[in-house]
């Protein structure tokens, strides 16, 4: 996984702005709410990363806009943030990967399980 996650970042060639999630507001209040487990006491600001099609035809899995951040505190990189669709028995889930700088998996969440049962998985 780290490996998948530097070839993103090798090949990064623009940050963007604040971005906007696709996703239901209970989604976002969790992802904030993570973010200020994680982060206390700092303002945390999300960066879209932005690739070239060049990049994006190295990778071996598809990635989609606003699914990939940078977690910045100012002008320090606290981290990225990794938000991305899952396939379950009938349906989907939404979930998030926080990653430490040195791209460690910092911390994993479901942020939205659709299916009638197995709502265990998102505690």
């Amino acid at each position: 996984m780290r490996v998948l996650v530097l070839v993103i970042l090798i090949g990064l060639s623009w940050v963007t702005g604040e971005s906007d999630y696709d996703l239901p507001k209970p989604a976002v209040k969790k992802i904030d709410k993570t973010l200020a487990a994680y982060f206390p006491e700092k303002v945390i600001t999300k960066k879209s990363l932005e690739l070239t099609g060049e990049d994006i035809r190295k990778l071996t899995f598809k990635l989609n806009d606003n699914e990939f951040f940078q977690l910045w505190n100012g002008s320090e990189l606290k981290g990225y943030m990794y938000i991305s669709k899952g396939r379950s028995k009938f349906d989907s889930f939404d979930y998030m990967v926080i990653f430490k700088p040195d791209l460690t998996i910092l911390t994993t969440k479901v942020l939205l399980y659709r299916e009638d049962y197995g709502g265990e998985i998102t505690s």
